[in-house]
């Protein structure tokens, strides 16, 4: 019977490597759009999905985005 510290550490594992490809996915996903986008570009994907390009200069959600300092 494993041990209870292997069994998490293998979770751990599985938790980490998924995090690991969902950045690499995104990391490559941008550098596909950067390539194939100009900004405000609209690839329309069906009728009410669009692919755009977009940059946020804020913080989460251009939270303070036009605040000085």
């Amino acid at each position: 019977m494993p041990s209870r510290s292997s069994s998490s550490s293998s979770g751990l594992t599985a938790w980490l490597l998924i995090a690991a490809l969902i950045i690499l996915a995104d990391q490559f996903t941008k550098i596909l759009i950067i390539g194939a986008f100009q900004l405000g570009d609209v690839r329309p994907v069906t009728g009410f999905f669009n692919l755009v390009r977009a940059h946020n200069f804020g913080a989460a959600f251009s939270f303070l985005h036009g605040a000085s300092g």
